[in-house]
């Protein structure tokens, strides 16, 4: 198993809580504003929320995305390794002197 160094494992975890400190509190405005009084056509309001609910639709969607992944990867058992033999000049050890 590969060693991870600790500031990428760091940075990553600060990443995802920052993702989902984003995708809550978009939630919240959204919660919030939905019955906001329209300043017109170019309503700044309304175009927040559309932001906002794009936000959460696109990490709901990939969220998902994950969870049938590893769904499947859990129930599809894998009993051996399946390795490509590439047939070049390295692997079959030949000197290449010209």
């Amino acid at each position: 198993m590969v060693k991870v160094p600790r500031q990428i494992v760091f940075v990553t975890a600060l990443l995802s809580a920052w993702l989902v400190f984003a995708v809550i509190f978009a939630g919240f405005f959204v919660i919030a504003e939905q019955q906001h009084d329209h300043t017109g056509k170019n309503c700044r309001v309304c175009l927040e929320l559309q932001i906002a609910q794009r936000l959460i639709e696109a990490f709901a969607l990939a969220g998902a995305a994950v969870l049938l992944a590893r769904f499947v990867k859990s129930v599809t058992p894998i009993k051996r390794q399946v390795f490509i033999f590439a047939a070049t000049p390295l692997t079959l050890k030949v000197k290449l002197n010209c």
